[in-house]
């Protein structure tokens, strides 16, 4: 197979792939003999047909196959080797594709138009400036911390009665009208629930005042919106269970009431927050919050200034691209649903936009010499990883063991590998940008910053 190149402007060019005999004749024999041996047609015994009738029942779309393979991988390896930066993915140059006649030539040629980036300067310097958001920490931000990791901190302790904001352990079993229990109904020993879930009051008074041992008659579907919440309760799967064994009685016998007290403000907390003996007193330990408001808020300044860095830099830095081979290729991939002209105009500038920055990070990048290795992208995952479980368990630490099993899990799959590559090449990009301007340092409350965004 031979490659050659053709310019067609500064921002595309076209590729001519020439296939000759000798690259695709032994194996569509190959294929066509296979058929031979295997076909079954009337008036012939299996095996038996003749290669010509074969030949002519199935030599194009054999031909067709194969040439299609011998392209894409001519395609792949071109652009393996090329240092051409391109954009988006080769397309059918129809306007410069010769007629084909498929089993009637030895030489078959392909052309496909190929677009690239254009070389573009990203020069920065002191005379460039950026604001750079630092977080005002008021009062109320430290109490609300404060309370939030009292709450989180907390823990069970036993009641005597059931009163609104238990939370109540017991058997459960599926029972008739008159609260006998069904035999062979849904069952299920040591469940818990909360008296806060309940929707229905006239269903959550059955419960309150209750103690140890009571057994208390009451429906799950009038109790609770959720299914799925019901499901739990049951210890089954919701996909199992039938409207008639979601609507109905249960008895649920109390093994258990615990009440959530939250965490005293001492020692106690202090070292479950910050390490062992790292806070002393009150005063240090609101000192300690402040600092990790501060440090939490940096990822929201980081993300202000890219979104900032992005429109100055798009703005600043001007250059061409070849926005018609772009509009084809994204009409030439979105196949799953119709890319209309009145959508493909709508949404073309946020993805030219999206492009530009793009481009502009990457040429940051090589400016900086950054690589992402498989460190980064695994810090990247954990960052990722962490974020999550702060958001649903507050200032617990997950494991440093568990967290690297779950961020090498994250890192192997190809799509997530690719997102954490793009949010630490922007990261890294970011810092080099930042390290080069000039920054007006501004500090603001949390109600400015998202005021911001307004």
């Amino acid at each position: 197979m031979n490659v050659t190149k053709n310019e067609i402007d500064a921002l595309n060019y076209s590729i001519t792939i020439a296939v000759e005999k000798s690259d695709y004749d032994e194996k569509v024999s190959k294929v066509l003999k296979d058929y031979k041996n295997k076909a079954s047609i009337d008036g012939f015994r299996p095996g038996k047909v003749p290669f010509g009738l074969i030949k002519k029942k199935y030599l194009t779309p054999v031909l067709v196959e194969e040439m299609n393979k011998l392209i894409s991988e001519s395609i792949s390896k071109y652009l393996q080797e090329t240092d051409d930066k391109i954009l988006g993915e080769p397309l059918p140059y129809n306007e410069e594709q010769k007629p084909i006649n498929w089993g009637e030539q030895d030489t078959y040629e392909f052309v496909y138009r190929i677009a690239v980036a254009p070389s573009i300067e990203v020069k920065l310097s002191k005379k460039d400036k950026f604001t750079n958001y630092e977080l005002k920490v008021e009062d109320k931000d430290i109490e609300a911390q404060l309370k939030n990791y009292q709450q989180t901190s907390g823990k069970y302790l036993e009641s005597e009665k059931v009163v609104d904001s238990n939370m109540i352990t017991g058997d459960i079993a599926q029972s008739d009208d008159k609260g006998n229990v069904i035999e062979d109904g849904i069952s299920a020993d040591a469940t818990s629930m909360l008296m806060t879930s309940f929707k229905d009051e006239e269903q959550k008074k059955l419960f309150l005042g209750k103690k140890v041992n009571d057994t208390i008659t009451f429906n799950p579907k009038k109790s609770f919106d959720n299914e799925y919440e019901i499901a739990g309760l049951l210890k089954a799967k919701k996909e199992e269970l039938k409207p008639e064994d979601i609507d109905c009685n249960y008895n649920f016998t109390i093994s258990a009431i615990k009440e959530w007290v939250t965490a005293e403000n001492d020692q106690e907390l202090w070292d479950k927050i910050f390490g062992k003996d790292t806070v002393k007193s009150e005063k240090e330990f609101k000192t300690k919050i402040a600092e990790a408001i501060k440090e939490s808020f940096i990822p929201q300044s980081n993300y202000k200034f890219g979104l900032d860095a992005k429109e100055k830099l798009i703005e600043k830095i001007n250059f061409d691209l070849p926005e018609t081979f772009l509009k084809e290729w994204l009409r030439a991939t979105n196949t799953q649903e119709k890319l209309t002209d009145e959508k493909l105009e709508a949404d073309f500038p946020l993805f030219m936009k999206d492009l530009r920055w793009q481009l502009i990070k990457e040429q940051v990048a090589s400016n900086n010499d950054i690589k992402i290795n498989d460190d980064d992208l695994l810090d990247a995952a954990k960052a990722q990883i962490n974020a999550q479980f702060q958001q649903y368990y507050g200032a617990m630490q997950i494991p440093e063991e568990q967290l690297e099993q779950y961020a090498k899990e994250i890192v192997e799959k190809p799509e997530e590998r690719r997102n954490l590559y793009e949010t630490k090449l922007e990261e890294k990009s970011l810092e080099a940008i930042k390290s080069a301007v000039k920054l007006d340092t501004k500090e603001v409350t949390a109600e400015e910053f998202n005021e911001l965004f307004k």
